[in-house]
Parts: structure tokens; C-alpha cells; sequence
């Protein structure tokens, strides 16, 4: 990716806005406070020909994209489900988040678009409504500059995770005013290039998308076929709209064990069979089935108290809560509580629903509300490591969920009845090598794909705060 350099030219002279955040700006930059220009949480009245069946536009929190600062889209609910105890909203009001983290993550966007010029949305909005000295686009940039978000955390009021930045501080902020003309060209010039960053980075996360199905696709052919099938599977990968894995991103396996489990076969198909399990299907002939009862065990001990405390992550697997949350404080008490987990467990987490089972690599202790397994045969291998990542295996595990909360439990007591396909050892290791080497490759050009749009998302954020606070001058033409 090439580096983007962003414009450099000057204003003529600059001034100290007084304010310390914004340093020095265009010396013919009007300094005020943002109630001067704008009107905040203003009313918006209802249109007598609605009637309270009537649908209406509704913008919950999560319908506004916090990287973008746009409404995604609009829920419709009957007008009576609205009318009393939401904000309100007419089209060219500027929505902001005054709740943490909502507030620091930018959920703040532009309204447009109300059939009736008027909407609702959750009571943690704050409106703003530009005057004529002041343009909705520009004002809804120096809002959503993420160098203005950050200089305000430290003024939100409230308990720890109930924070709330307050009207006052809003309204009363200073903010440095262009006259209209160059407001518009911000605007313009904002608009255009942010675009550009935009489309970059929608490219690069359907790329990563694409690499992740390949991951998922291998895993979920691999564990249940076996290795037979790679081969095919690469093929109609290539002649599809995936992404062609290199040579270097799909090294060779090594492993004696994938070495002999390839020659023996021949590298050709084996004979399949019905599974008679449904969320599994065919399997090779000589495959077996068994239930989980009967090849983990859950382990339930506790009184380790001075065991490392452990977390169960979608992306690392069951790892030191320490090393994955650096800046959280482990205020839980009764330690002697929580359930012992030793290397090469499986743990079953409140996530597990939608990421599957994870595998503990290293002991210590977990929630125990978390079901902790072990393999009863201790020579069985990484093999079901994948198999519980899979999203064959991740299906199986939504329909035996329960409760309706953003996390659910797994139902055990059923999931140890369902069947899982069990290979013979050698298979299982030569598989195991196998998708560690192919996963890993396949995630590490994930990783270079999310550090390039990361480094795009800083230069969007840095480019928007350089214009609208004047430290570089945009043409009038844009």
C-alpha cells in the first residue's frame, strides 16, 4: 500500500485559539462556543396528520456507524411506541452520543432521509441543529473528530460505565469558525478524500472476509473428509471468487505424520460413507463416530486459589486474562470457586455459540459457569482443537443454547449425547499439522490486511482533524 501524504499548504497567519487541544489557528477563524452557532436539543413537532399507528423512523445506538458517522438505517415502529420518552429529530440534525463508549467511539451522524422530517432515537442522543454561520457538514466534522472525542472523556460525569458527557460542557466548548465559504470546501474536500480512505479500506476487509472463508471452508472439509480432500478443495477454491493461496501462504505439510498419512492413502479419495449424524455427513469409510461422553470428560475441580486467572478468547483460545486485557483489574473474589483448567482443555464459554469451543494453552482457572473437558484418551491430538472451531461443529452448538442474553450457555447435558467424527490417531495428528500450518499462514495475511486498514483508519482520523482545525489549508476549489 502507498503511503497517502496528506496536503500541506498553510494558512497565511494563525492565532492561539485558547483552547489547548486546538492549539494555534487560521488567524481570520472566528473562536466561540459551540451554543453560539448551533441550537442543541432542540423540539420537533409532530405532524398533525400522523396518527399513533402511523410507522415512523427509530435510530437505536447501534444503527450508527461510529467509524463512518452515519445512520446505517432506520428501525420503523408504530408512532405510539415513540411519541413519549425518546429524542426527537428532524432531517440536517446532527445526532451525537453523549454516553460511554458510545461518545468516544463517534457514534454521530447527519439525519436525512425522514419520510415525515421527523424521527426518534435513544434518549443517550444529544441534538444539534446548525444556524446560517454554521454548516451542518462541518459542524458534524469537528464533532465527529476524534481528537475532539478524546479531549472531552475527561469531563464525562457518572459511575464507571454509566458516564455521560454533560449539555454544558458541549454547548459552552469553543471551536474554531471558518466563514461559509471555506466551511463548504472543508466539507467538500473531506467528503471526497475521506471517500477514497473509505472505499480502500471496504476493498481490503472484503479481501480479509474472503481469507477467513478460506480458513473456515478448509477446516470445516478437513476435519470432517479428511486429508484426501485438500487437494479438491484448493482446486474449486482457485476456480471460485476466493482468494488463490501462494505457495508461501499454503506451505507443504512436514510432519512425519501428514507425510504418512498422504502416502499411505496414495493422496487419493477414500471411500465415504454416511455418518448418520446429520451435522457431520459423510466421512471417510473407515472413520469412526462416537459421543462426546465418550471421548471428553468435564472437570469440575476446584480450590486453586493461586492459579493464573484465565479468559476464554474467540481469537487466542483460553489464555492468561493478564496478557488479554492488560488495562483490566480483576476485582472477582472466592477464587477457590473457579474451575481448574490444565493445558489442552477445552473450555465452553458464554461465546462459545458463536465461536466454538477454545483450547486452554496453559493451566490456571476459569468462571465456573464456563464447562471445563478433557480428553479421556490421553494420546488424542490437536485434531479436535479445529473440529470444535469448525462452523459445522459452531451450527450444532446454537441449536443447544439457552437463555436470551447477549451470552448464552451451551447445554452440555445434551451436548455430551451428539456424536463427533473420530479418526484414527495417526489421521487425527496429520490433520492437526496440517490445518495448524495452513490456518496459521491463512492468518497471518489476515492480520497484514487488518494492520493496513488500521493505518488507513488512523490516516482518515488524522486527515479530518488537521482540515477542520485549520493546521492544513484546503483550496477553495476542494
Amino acid at each position: 500500500m502507498k503511503n497517502q501524504k496528506a496536503p500541506t499548504r498553510k494558512y497565511p497567519s494563525y492565532k492561539d485559539s485558547g483552547i489547548e487541544w486546538l492549539g494555534e489557528v487560521p488567524a481570520h477563524w472566528e473562536v466561540r462556543r459551540l451554543k453560539d452557532f448551533t441550537e442543541s436539543n432542540v423540539s420537533v413537532r409532530i405532524p398533525n396528520q400522523l396518527t399513533e399507528n402511523d410507522l415512523i423512523e427509530f435510530v437505536p445506538m447501534t444503527n450508527v456507524n461510529e467509524e463512518l458517522g452515519i445512520i446505517t438505517n432506520y428501525n420503523f415502529v408504530p408512532l405510539k411506541e415513540v411519541i413519549s420518552g425518546y429524542t426527537k429529530f428532524k432531517n440536517g440534525d446532527i445526532i451525537f452520543a453523549k454516553i460511554t463508549p458510545c461518545m468516544e467511539n463517534g457514534n454521530c451522524a447527519i439525519v436525512s432521509g425522514l419520510k415525515y422530517n421527523i424521527g426518534f432515537g435513544s434518549t443517550e442522543f444529544m441534538i444539534f441543529r446548525s444556524s446560517q454561520r454554521l454548516t451542518k457538514k462541518y459542524l458534524h466534522y469537528f464533532l465527529h473528530n476524534a481528537l475532539f472525542r478524546k479531549n472531552a472523556e475527561p469531563f464525562m460525569k457518572g459511575s464507571a460505565g454509566q458516564k455521560r458527557i454533560t449539555s454544558l460542557y458541549m454547548t459552552t466548548h469553543c471551536f474554531a469558525l471558518p466563514p461559509i465559504p471555506e466551511q463548504i470546501a472543508i466539507a467538500n474536500y473531506l467528503d471526497t478524500h475521506t471517500a477514497k480512505i473509505d472505499k480502500k479500506i471496504e476493498l481490503l476487509t472484503k479481501k480479509a472476509t474472503l481469507y477467513a472463508n478460506l480458513k473456515q471452508s478448509l477446516i470445516n472439509e478437513t476435519v470432517t473428509r479428511g486429508l484426501s480432500v485438500v487437494s479438491t478443495h484448493i482446486t474449486r477454491v482457485r476456480a471460485g471468487s476466493e482468494p488463490a493461496p501462494t505457495s508461501q501462504q499454503e506451505p507443504a505439510p512436514t510432519s512425519a505424520a501428514t507425510k504418512a498419512t498422504l502416502s499411505s492413502k496414495g493422496n487419493t479419495t477414500p471411500k465415504m460413507k454416511d455418518s448418520g449424524i446429520e451435522w457431520i455427513g459423510e466421512i471417510p469409510e473407515h472413520w469412526e463416530v462416537k459421543r462426546v461422553k465418550d471421548l471428553f470428560n468435564e472437570r469440575n475441580e476446584k480450590g486453586f486459589p493461586e492459579e493464573i486467572i484465565l479468559i476464554a478468547s474467540q481469537d487466542r483460545g483460553v489464555v492468561a486474562k493478564a496478557s488479554y486485557e492488560r488495562n483490566s483489574m480483576t476485582v472477582q473474589k472466592d477464587f477457590h470457586l473457579m474451575k481448574l483448567v490444565k493445558k489442552n482443555d477445552y473450555v465452553i464459554s458464554l461465546r462459545s455459540f458463536e465461536g466454538g469451543i477454545e483450547i486452554a494453552h496453559q493451566q490456571g482457572i476459569i468462571s465456573a459457569a464456563y464447562t471445563v473437558l478433557y480428553s479421556i484418551n490421553n494420546e488424542m491430538t490437536n485434531y479436535y482443537k479445529h473440529l470444535f472451531k469448525s462452523k459445522k461443529f459452531i451450527l450444532l452448538l446454537v441449536t443447544l443454547t439457552t437463555g436470551i442474553r447477549d451470552g448464552r450457555n451451551i447445554n452440555y447435558q445434551e451436548l455430551k449425547r451428539d456424536f463427533l467424527p473420530l479418526p484414527p490417531l495417526h489421521e487425527q495428528a496429520a490433520i492437526a499439522d496440517y490445518l495448524d500450518n495452513k490456518t496459521k499462514s491463512i492468518e497471518q495475511i489476515i492480520e497484514k490486511i487488518h494492520l493496513q486498514i488500521e493505518k488507513l483508519k488512523e490516516l482518515r482520523k488524522a486527515l479530518v482533524n488537521d482540515v477542520v482545525t485549520g493546521k492544513i489549508r484546503v483550496a477553495d476549489n476542494g
